[in-house]
């Protein structure tokens, strides 16, 4: 069985000045720009319009079976417009964030992947200028993460807070470099290597000391993430503190086979205006909710009263388990006020 077609999700990130189309050729314009970022959705299937009519037109087994699978394909819109949501909500909608961490793993293709150490500590003043910070990894237990030369393992990072210029609904962004990480443990030991790691933990003694050479090491990679304090996201919606804390990610490539790898890459975490997050965050949604029911709201529904059957209570459409029911809630009525007709 086979019913609907391609589907995307569109949210604005932010309102920033046009760029002026230029008097001469030379510089790029906004006509320039909006070619770059345009969106192209196409579909390998077929597609079979089914209006109202010919739908009543149909045997009644025939109408069953699509209302069936319709409602098979709602569910799929719904959980798509869900995680957009969720994505949007925690990425574009937060005023401050708090603290930064960072994860450093050993990438696995045949396994998961192994977590080296982490890193945490408060966000600096807000600053133009980079603030360099060169923070030691601790394991899941909070111990001192150590090298195979038996040196600390850190990672360095830079930090600063760029503003966006007027008009915007963004504040700022800060701005996380992964400079380098140092001294990393080897999570890929070879058959010597694992003997001499097994050896060192038995006996405290190094590598050379035993007369072995090892050949372990890792394939590290980082996983940068901003939090906000926790119950921020239910003191913006309720005007009191709650459970839930927001919180955005960026990764870094794949360093293979180093214990001392230099990645030098840059994410940007944007920050909204106070007053623009807490409109958000309480549901009015304005541009973004037009321009997704402009998307979706098309789309007949098979009978009243469908969303309620559609959607998955709060805790059932979470896919983490660190989402709040303050979060489920917001999202749901984000759902609900885009099935408004």
């Amino acid at each position: 069985k086979w019913i609907g077609s391609s589907v995307a999700v569109v949210v604005e990130s932010g309102r920033g000045k046009l760029r002026p189309q230029p008097a001469s050729g030379d510089a790029p314009g906004l006509g320039s720009l909006s070619h770059k970022a345009s969106v192209r959705i196409f579909d390998w299937g077929r597609s079979e319009l089914n209006t109202p009519t010919r739908h009543m037109a149909l045997p009644e087994d025939s109408r069953a079976d699509r209302e069936e699978f319709w409602a098979h394909y709602q569910a799929g819109v719904s959980r798509l417009l869900w995680e957009a949501a969720r994505l949007y909500w925690s990425g574009f909608c937060v005023a401050e964030w708090a603290s930064l961490r960072v994860n450093v793993y050993d990438y696995d293709s045949q396994t998961g992947n192994d977590l080296l150490g982490v890193a945490e500590t408060p966000l600096p003043a807000r600053s133009a200028d980079e603030a360099l910070l060169t923070l030691p990894l601790e394991d899941a237990n909070g111990t001192e993460v150590l090298g195979q030369d038996g040196q600390r393992s850190e990672v360095t990072i830079t930090v600063c807070f760029a503003t966006c210029p007027e008009p915007t609904r963004l504040q700022g962004c800060w701005r996380v470099r992964v400079v380098s990480a140092a001294h990393l443990p080897a999570s890929d030991p070879s058959a010597t290597g694992w003997c001499t790691a097994r050896c060192r933990r038995s006996w405290g003694k190094k590598a050379g000391d035993l007369g072995l050479a090892s050949a372990s090491t890792s394939d590290p990679f980082a996983v940068v993430t901003l939090l906000e304090e926790p119950g921020a996201a239910a003191a913006a919606i309720f005007g009191a503190p709650g459970g839930g804390q927001r919180r955005k990610q960026a990764r870094t490539a794949v360093a293979p086979a180093s214990l001392d790898p230099t990645w030098d890459e840059a994410f940007d975490f944007p920050l909204v205006q106070a007053e623009a997050a807490v409109a958000t965050s309480a549901g009015t949604l304005a541009g973004e909710a037009a321009l997704s029911r402009a998307l979706v709201g098309e789309a007949k529904l098979p009978e009243r009263g469908t969303l309620s059957r559609v959607l998955p209570a709060p805790r059932e459409l979470s896919t983490s388990s660190e989402a709040s029911k303050e979060e489920a809630v917001f999202l749901r009525a984000f759902l609900e006020q885009l099935y408004e007709e």
